[in-house]
């Protein structure tokens, strides 16, 4: 009886030390292991941190309607904030922001070649263009993905 009891005591051991593991390697590799978003977030897509200085949110309408925002994380302020979305083929539609604070700017632009079906998926690239305080320009190219809105 009693070296079963260990075994079992090993076991559990063992069985705590892995879900321990698993739970650091999801928190540093982002995995969503807390259920899947809720609607409002699945509606308005996001792309956080895209650098380590600037956060981007969007959402793009049926009609090809972009919303836009973006908020500076890192610095007091970002200058020549830029957006570019491009189509499959290669149309552009370009959002300007100017200066970013702190708190969210927001842009709205009619890009109607970005049109789809409400509920349908999208991916588009896009390219972030900025300039930090100390004058050194950024740009990150990405995939923006979401759900057409209506």
């Amino acid at each position: 009886m009693r070296l079963g009891q260990g075994a079992i005591e090993y076991l559990i051991i063992l069985g705590v030390l892995s879900l321990i593991a698993l739970i650091i390697v999801a928190a540093y590799s982002g995995f969503n292991l807390i259920g899947a978003m809720s609607t409002t977030e699945a509606r308005l897509s996001e792309i956080q941190n895209l650098l380590s200085d600037v956060s981007l949110r969007y959402a793009i309408n049926s009609n090809g309607g972009v919303q836009a925002s973006v908020m500076s994380v890192k610095h007091s302020h970002v200058t020549n904030t830029k957006l570019k979305i491009i189509s499959s083929s290669g149309e552009e539609c370009n959002l300007s922001f100017g200066v970013v604070t702190g708190k969210q700017k927001v842009n709205n632009s009619d890009c109607s070649f970005l049109n789809g079906s409400v509920s349908d998926s999208y991916s588009f690239k896009c390219v972030l263009n900025y300039t930090e305080p100390t004058g050194i320009s950024r740009g990150v190219v990405s995939v923006c993905k979401g759900i057409y809105e209506q």
